[in-house]
């Protein structure tokens, strides 16, 4: 090396990397933005399901009118379980070998090549997938077995069986008999046949006209159960919600089989009431008081 040669250094290059600070400090900038963005998320995730929701219902009250169209103007029942004595006042309505069907399996046709009265397609889960009788998408379907054989299932949407209640006929009554009335058979003045033998409810199809109050009277809505039952109740307090909030399947012991909290942001207690329910006239409401409720099927409260 000589005097004049230069030196060449080689600089040491410097390797960027975050501090632990700035790493704490993206993380609790992440933590925040979910925080305020998560709650949005899930409002508008509500909100969609409570549209796809109405839309269904509006599709199933289409497949109604598609029924009524095809039978004299006939409405589909509740349930029609019948065997060989049963019903007794009505011999028309018996089958051999017996039968059990539910108000969605009647209107499966109107949404798929399945019909329900074939031997096996229709009487199982799997048929009603993909269609709206599947039920509400905010619903819990935990008894949905789709592997089983039967159709019986609580898909969040329930059929009330009230076609003749009014704000003056039926007060105070439920499926007992009401010979005062004409019905002297326990359910005689409901769309439900449930029963064998001689025991349980002798309803029978009402024409879509003899759905009274049309505008007012709900037919199909979120339920906890397929049977949205609504029974008599004295007063607001004399009510008994099902439980616990938000479960699928009849409770027995409760006034209404209601899920009045389906779209609502928290469920129980005085949170507020958010339903659909679709009514004799094809409209889709959204029922926001038990009050509202209870009008919607017997056309009164309290009744």
């Amino acid at each position: 090396m000589t005097p004049h040669t230069p030196i060449v250094r080689r600089a040491r290059r410097r390797t960027s990397a975050f501090t632990l600070v700035e790493l704490l400090v993206v993380i609790g900038i992440i933590a925040v933005l979910i925080a305020v963005l998560l709650p949005a998320l899930t409002a508008a995730k509500r909100q969609a399901n409570k549209v796809k929701c109405m839309t269904q219902l509006r599709e199933i009250g289409n497949s109604l009118a598609l029924y009524a169209s095809e039978n004299k103007g006939y409405w589909i029942v509740v349930e029609h379980q019948a065997d060989a004595n049963f019903p007794p006042n009505n011999p028309s309505l018996r089958s051999v070998p017996a039968r059990n069907d539910y108000w969605y399996q009647f209107l499966l046709k109107y949404f798929s090549k399945r019909k329900f009265d074939t031997v096996t397609p229709g009487t199982r889960l799997v048929d009603f997938q993909n269609t709206p009788l599947w039920g509400c998408p905010s619903a819990q379907k935990l008894d949905a077995d789709v592997s089983g054989s039967s159709a019986e299932f609580n898909s969040g949407y329930g059929m009330g069986p009230y076609a003749l209640y009014t704000e003056n006929t039926f007060v105070g009554s439920n499926s007992g008999p009401l010979p005062l009335l004409g019905y002297p058979e326990k359910g005689g003045h409901w769309a439900m046949i449930n029963g064998s033998g001689t025991t349980g409810n002798q309803g029978k199809y009402f024409k879509q006209s003899g759905w009274l109050r049309p505008a007012q009277k709900g037919i199909i809505g979120d339920s906890r159960s397929w049977f949205m039952e609504t029974r008599s109740v004295t007063n607001k307090a004399s009510i008994v919600d099902p439980t616990p909030p938000g479960a699928m399947g009849y409770d027995s012991a409760a006034s209404h089989q209601f899920d009045k909290w389906r779209h609502s942001p928290k469920r129980g207690g005085k949170n507020p009431v958010s339903f659909n329910m679709l009514f004799c006239d094809g409209h889709v409401g959204e029922i926001t008081s038990i009050e509202d409720a209870f009008r919607s099927m017997r056309l009164k409260f309290p009744n």
